[in-house]
């Protein structure tokens, strides 16, 4: 029989090996120096907690943070914020996982518990010293997050016995991380959201509570960053449990908030780190004189300003990209003030002569505006235009990237042996059982350093040609509820369940003409029946030919009643026009009211109604898009083959 002990040294050599070779490829992407504008570098020294150029950021922390979500956030905002830093990110959260690294080394926690401080202390380092050791002093890090609590409260009523541990355990990982070079900054747990009227009074969230005060003492003990988003996080359920005490604010579950849940939390991180809110600031005067219109070009450049017949052009380069709004998360807008915090990319326009402006930027038209919103400041984030899809299109390659870096690390490099529930294996010395599966680490490594360096591109800014259009205001007639729920059609629009729907692409089930999921029970929503609609399954795409004759799209949009109680099913619309997202309809549930959305679609020659998850699986996601209706000349209108993803 072989020598496990031998065994064992076989693997550590092939996990050190693996370790140098992300060591390499990890901080070669940080190290380049790269010019950092003066506007950058001065916003960048004002910060509470700065992000430099070069930094190595890692994230660490438990299940939550191995989601991916909230980290992926932060990432995109400090990527698009600052583009000519040089940035690195990996994550390094683990399900299960304690502030004592429970998932990384084993240690008997009732002994640690009830063991006198000098003995708990000893076993505290001993776990967290082969923790760092591992995942993450390898990585080099300048700079790491710390997001335990979840999992080291036991979920129980506060134990002082408990804190201590995780108090000592907060101390060691901040006193080994500070001893490497790195700058720290803990995070409190968010609180548990389970579907009751008060969760404040949940016995686990005041334990959490607790936990996090005992944690903002470690901060100042180590004088470290701390940052509360347990407190802006209940907060928010509170509020919205006050008007709707079957609301769900997160997604996802009691424990692991869904994307929206995870935008939350990153506010509050970002918030709590004191970051800037200012993406970009234009403000124009048109009633000076030529070449002194522009009264403020705040992490922006202008140049080229005409005002020709009314129409009002100029250039603008930003210093910054706005942050990305994940799709699945833009339910969480409503809640918190993320755009006036975090987001804000505004154009303010002053001494204009007409009442009303169609705005286009590099030649398209990205929607229109009143002269006072001008007036007052206009913050474009939400707007479809370049500028947002070049930031989407980051957060897609951000989320690429580290999956990539999750299956490199987890999977690969270390492929720890598990028992049946996920808990990590150990063996006779404490460490994790390892089978590293090394072969598919070169290429993993290679598609990680090609996504960074798409990244990298794509985030470079760019100068937009801004044209400000005097138009009269389009008065479109409302099209309300009561008129998409009868057997009579709206004047001069069709139903598009009279359609052939056998193209329609459903994640389950059969579409539903005039029928749910399914075709067999009425379309109902919020316990409003609509004789007309098409019921579909998360994830499901219909793509309409418009064939130019169209002026607009109307549904009802909802969770099919048949889903289940209130909350069950979670669901995000969306109508995309020529391929450009035109309209979302934000996180809904079952039981939520009917939404109604109505798209512009003049000139327009194909449609897509797309359905998505809301971030925590398709599970009961019946999709009803109530009353679906077009308003167009002719008969050229029809559903077709869906073409692309």
């Amino acid at each position: 029989m072989r020598n496990r002990y031998a065994i064992h040294s076989a693997r550590a050599i092939l996990n050190h090996i693996a370790l140098f070779a992300i060591v390499v490829s990890y901080s070669g992407a940080a190290d380049a120096e790269t010019p950092v504008t003066p506007q950058v570098a001065k916003a960048a020294a004002s910060r509470g907690f700065a992000i430099n150029n070069g930094d190595r950021v890692v994230f660490l922390g438990d299940s939550i943070t191995e989601q991916r979500l909230y980290t992926t956030y932060l990432e995109a905002y400090w990527l698009t914020r600052y583009p000519t830093y040089r940035l690195s990110f990996r994550n390094v959260g683990w399900g299960g996982d304690t502030a004592w690294m429970r998932q990384r080394f084993q240690t008997d926690k009732d002994a640690m518990y009830a063991a006198a401080p000098e003995v708990q202390q000893a076993m505290i380092e001993k776990a967290v010293a082969a923790g760092l050791g591992r995942d993450v002093l390898p990585l080099k890090p300048t700079v790491v997050t710390i997001d335990f609590g979840m999992n080291d409260h036991e979920y129980q009523a506060f134990r002082p016995d408990i804190c201590s541990t995780y108090v000592r355990s907060q101390n060691q990982l901040t006193k080994i991380l500070k001893a490497s070079g790195a700058r720290v900054a803990l995070i409190t747990p968010q609180p548990i959201e389970d579907r009751r009227p008060d969760p404040d009074q949940d016995l686990r969230n005041q334990s959490l509570r607790q936990f996090s005060e005992a944690l903002k003492g470690v901060a100042a003990t180590q004088n470290v960053a701390f940052v509360d988003q347990f407190n802006p996080y209940m907060a928010t359920m509170m509020k919205v449990r006050a008007a709707n005490p079957n609301a769900f604010v997160g997604g996802g579950d009691a424990l692991h908030p869904g994307p929206a849940g995870q935008l939350i939390m990153a506010w509050s991180i970002l918030k709590g780190l004191g970051v800037p809110s200012v993406v970009s600031r234009v403000e124009l005067d048109m009633a000076r004189s030529l070449g002194k219109q522009v009264v403020v070009a705040e992490n922006s450049q202008v140049s080229n300003v005409t005002l020709d017949k009314g129409v009002i052009s100029f250039d603008r380069l930003d210093s910054a990209l706005p942050m990305p709004v994940d799709d699945r998360a833009e339910q969480a807008l409503q809640l918190i003030p993320f755009l006036e915090d975090l987001n804000c990319y505004t154009l303010k326009v002053a001494g204009l002569k007409s009442d009303y402006y169609d705005v286009r930027i590099d030649g398209e038209s990205v929607g229109g505006v009143t002269s006072e919103e001008l007036a007052k400041g206009w913050n474009m984030v939400m707007v479809p235009s370049p500028v947002t899809r070049q930031s989407q299109e980051i957060l897609k390659g951000v989320f690429k990237k580290n999956d990539l870096y999750f299956e490199r690390w987890r999977k690969c490099q270390l492929n720890v042996r598990l028992t049946g529930d996920g808990t990590a294996m150990f063996d006779s010395q404490g460490n994790s059982q390892l089978n590293p599966n090394l072969g598919p680490i070169p290429d993993l490594d290679k598609q990680i350093a090609e996504w960074e360096a798409k990244i990298d591109a794509a985030r470079q800014p760019k100068t937009h040609r801004i044209v400000l259009v005097p138009t009269k205001r389009e008065i479109v007639p409302q099209v309300p509820l009561s008129a998409l729920i009868g057997k009579d059609v709206p004047s001069g629009a069709v139903w598009l369940d009279a359609q052939d729907l056998s193209h329609v692409k459903l994640g389950y089930g059969t579409v539903g003409s005039g029928k749910a999921i399914g075709g067999k029970n009425p379309i109902s929503i919020g316990k409003q029946i609509f004789e007309h609609g098409i019921g579909t399954h998360a994830a499901s795409m219909t793509e309409v030919d418009l064939a130019g004759t169209a002026t607009r799209f109307v549904a009802a949009v909802g969770v099919d009643d048949m889903a289940g109680p209130a909350g069950v099913g979670s669901v995000i619309f969306q109508v995309w026009v020529d391929d450009v997202k035109k309209a979302s309809s934000g996180l809904i549930q079952c039981g939520d009211a009917p939404k109604v959305l109505s798209v512009d679609l003049r000139g327009a020659k194909r449609m897509k109604l797309e359905v998505t998850d809301g971030g925590d699986g398709a599970s009961c996601d019946l999709a009803d898009w109530g009353g679906a209706a077009v308003f167009a000349s002719g008969n050229a209108v029809k559903v077709v083959p869906v073409v692309g993803p």
